[in-house]
């Protein structure tokens, strides 16, 4: 409940004023996930309206508290013009969280363009940057670097950050290579090894859910234990326990990937209808929901929610026990353009409806490396200076912050 100004200084230029507001900080918060906005993948200009369109539509018609992008911000891992094209004004008061996508790899420039927190210093390196972790109310989000192809490293990296944040609700690992997608990339040898080295572990270290990027196709899967899927409530998958894994569509529209396996065992639900997408995911101590809108007219393509019981809750059961609901709408396989059946042209599927629109979530406090709740400091004003590179931002707060 706090209004932020602030400006950038570097030598003689100065900036204009921009402001933001954090809400009220409590146990329930939501954040946008998207996928691949990858500008320059396709037409630099036209990937950068898509892009920006997308942003307009999270910043107007959804009550977020961060960005979380999947990776593969630009093409070109240090083509400036790209990197221009991807932090959109609306940065200026809408924290974004990143990832180290395959074509953001292979230059320190990602590094340069984005700050991370609690980077490890030896787990999932490549010149772009490494495995980091932060901790958002009650949640713990962990984002690996799948460029590195070390499931050891990865798995001892996520073990530290668990041993040092015991007491989170919510565990969610972010990466970019999908390993439950269901087009181009599917059938890829890296994607065969990861999809049967990194679930288990997933599976062992109590992961809730997983979001991916990479493969430029919607596939939510059943909830799986390990690699199985439990399809013993269709695609709703009411099960006690297991991991729910999540792959975003393009979210500037750069590019799209027809398609290539209907019939995997693992997908829910599926979708390629070379439409730009966006995730509203909201959480709260006993609920994880994953809404995920077509961004350009806010249609709703599919829901999930898993919910959380405790101790008081199911006897002789611990904090890990789930059980998931599936979206609301009527169930089955529809085609391209409504034509009934499995499989729609040109690699199109859609398996599953659209279910009721989620609600956004409440207010959080804006900014990816949020404090952890109840690390409490109060002061009648905050005066930040951050210095790189010669370059000063100076932020105050008007009044009393508490975090």
């Amino acid at each position: 409940n706090t209004e932020y100004v602030y400006r950038v200084v570097n030598g003689d230029t100065v900036s204009e004023v921009y402001s933001f507001s954090t809400g009220d900080y409590d146990s329930s918060f939501s954040f946008a996930f998207v996928g691949d906005p990858q500008i320059g993948a396709g037409s630099t200009p036209e990937d950068i309206e898509g892009w920006n369109e997308t942003l307009d539509t999270i910043q107007n018609d959804m009550d977020v508290d961060f960005l979380f992008s999947a990776g593969d911000q630009v093409n070109v891992n240090n083509d400036e013009e790209q990197y221009t094209g991807y932090i959109n004004d609306a940065f200026s008061s809408l924290a974004s969280v990143t990832t180290i996508g395959n074509h953001d790899s292979g230059s320190t420039a990602y590094n340069e363009h984005f700050n991370l927190p609690n980077e490890s210093a030896e787990y999932g390196q490549t010149a772009a940057g490494t495995d980091y972790w932060f901790v958002y109310n009650n949640t713990l989000f962990m984002d690996i670097n799948s460029n590195d192809l070390s499931t050891a490293e990865h798995k001892a990296f996520m073990e530290e950050a668990i041993a040092a944040n015991p007491d989170v609700t919510w565990k969610t690992v972010i990466f970019h290579h999908s390993v439950y997608s269901t087009a181009s990339h599917t059938n890829d040898d890296d994607i065969i090894q990861r999809r049967a080295e990194l679930p288990p572990v997933f599976d062992e270290l109590g992961i809730d859910v997983v979001l991916m990027g990479h493969d430029h196709v919607y596939t939510r899967t059943y909830m799986m234990n390990g690699t199985t899927p439990d399809t013993s409530n269709g695609v709703q998958s009411e099960v006690p326990d297991g991991v729910l894994y999540l792959t975003a569509n393009s979210a500037s529209g750069s590019k799209y990937y027809d398609i290539q396996a209907p019939d995997a065992a693992f997908s829910a639900v599926m979708d390629q209808s070379y439409r730009r997408t966006v995730t509203d995911v909201e959480i709260t101590d006993t609920s994880y929901t994953l809404t995920t809108y077509y961004a350009d007219d806010m249609s709703v393509l599919d829901t999930f929610t898993i919910n959380k019981t405790t101790d008081e809750d199911v006897p002789g059961g611990d904090d890990d026990n789930q059980g998931n609901t599936g979206d609301n709408g009527n169930q089955g396989n529809t085609g391209n353009q409504g034509n009934n059946g499995n499989t729609g042209n040109n690699g199109n599927v859609t398996t599953g409806s659209n279910g009721n629109n989620g609600s956004t979530g409440t207010n959080g406090n804006n900014g990816s490396n949020a404090p952890k709740t109840g690390d409490q400091t109060s002061v009648a004003s905050v005066i930040i200076m951050l210095v790189a590179a010669g370059c000063v931002v100076a932020v105050i707060a008007r009044r009393k912050l508490t975090v």
